[in-house]
């Protein structure tokens, strides 16, 4: 005879435990969210502007005259000459630009053009880099020179015979847009040959004394 009763069976006089599943209950954590405030800020931009800037400041250094200082003369030089290497800086006052260009404008280009003031001897590429300390038309020299970035902002080729009045640009779009911000400071910028080296003839720029063909720098902004 058998009887049945919870959790036990009882067979003629014997018992035995019964194993019973129990479901254990799973809670799901909790998430909890605050409330927070979030503001949506808008930013209209006024038509595009363009900005041409005449140089404020300019000159060249020569390697193997290491403490002259060329900042009145009407020309700037380049060369790759191993010996009488050549480089070239340049710089503008943004802040002349009406409308003022204000820190959270997004400027859509910006070259720096220079004037080709004596035929090309050669085929040369020319860097412009950002220069990372401030200098001084008047004082520069190679001895004094600021270092570069070691990134090349822009490059240019000017072949051989390449004629007076020839305008040579670089694009410097990313820099302007740093001095604009305040994310990088307006020191200028060097121009050199890409590879100074061997032995070359300088490649003669206008100065911001000459008669003509100054160095500029175009710049188109949204203010």
């Amino acid at each position: 005879m058998s009887v049945r009763v919870p959790g036990r069976s009882v067979v003629g006089g014997m018992s035995f435990l019964l194993a019973l599943a129990v479901a254990t209950p799973v809670t799901a954590a909790s998430l909890t969210v605050a409330s927070r405030t979030l503001t949506l800020s808008t930013r209209a931009y006024g038509s595009a502007q363009t900005c041409t800037l005449s140089a404020v400041a300019d000159s060249y250094v020569a390697k193997e005259l290491s403490s002259s200082n060329f900042g009145t003369a009407t020309s700037v030089q380049v060369s790759p000459d191993a010996t009488a290497t050549r480089r070239t800086f340049v710089r503008f006052d943004l802040t002349a630009c009406s409308p003022a260009i204000p820190s959270d404008a997004i400027v859509q280009s910006a070259k720096v053009r220079l004037t080709v003031s004596a035929l090309a001897a050669a085929t040369r590429n020319y860097d412009i880099r950002l220069a990372s300390a401030s200098w001084v038309e008047t004082s520069i020299t190679w001895s004094n020179q600021p270092a570069v970035s070691s990134t090349v902002t822009g490059s240019a080729t000017v072949s051989v015979g390449t004629l007076a009045g020839t305008v040579v640009e670089w694009t410097a779009t990313s820099d302007v847009q740093a001095f604009a911000t305040g994310a990088a400071a307006n020191t200028g910028w060097r121009i050199g040959d890409s590879s100074e080296s061997g032995v070359g003839t300088p490649l003669l720029f206008g100065s911001r004394e000459a008669a003509s063909g100054r160095p500029q720098l175009v710049i188109t902004y949204l203010p």
